[in-house]
């Protein structure tokens, strides 16, 4: 079985969510996950590993896969990305376009957040702790 592009050079290449994501609107729990891209002629597929600590794609293994992704990338661009790059761009308070950027390749990456989700479920969780009893808290 062939193995997905590594996304990067030498160890696996890593992303980590502190918080819970979509991506390219698909839910990827928060975590640390290695990062594949399955390429293909006019798409391709993000992947989300559980085994951050292997080397590159040589001991990939797809049962630990968290997440598949659709994705189109544009190729045929007409400047050369010599050094691969992750790109940051339209950067918001709820998401962030990542763009893979390597020789005449873009895979474009979409991150978002439930913001509100996110909070309230924090606020929760102190809530429901020690702090959620101090009255001096509360105020």
């Amino acid at each position: 079985m062939p193995s997905p592009w590594r996304a990067g050079a030498d160890e696996a290449t890593t992303m980590s969510f502190s918080t819970d994501v979509t991506i390219n609107g698909k839910k990827l729990p928060a975590g640390k996950y290695a990062f594949f891209i399955e390429v293909h002629e006019d798409s391709s597929v993000l992947i989300f590993n559980k085994n951050t600590k292997s080397w590159g794609s040589y001991f990939y293994q797809k049962e630990l896969d968290v997440l598949h992704v659709p994705t189109v990338q544009k190729k045929n661009l007409p400047n050369m990305q010599e050094r691969l790059v992750y790109n940051f761009a339209n950067q918001t308070d709820r998401s962030v376009d990542i763009y893979l950027d390597w020789e005449k390749w873009s895979f474009p990456i979409k991150v978002t957040i439930d913001v509100k989700g996110t909070i309230l479920e924090n606020i929760r969780e102190q809530m429901s702790g020690a702090i959620g009893f101090d009255p001096a808290s509360l105020e």
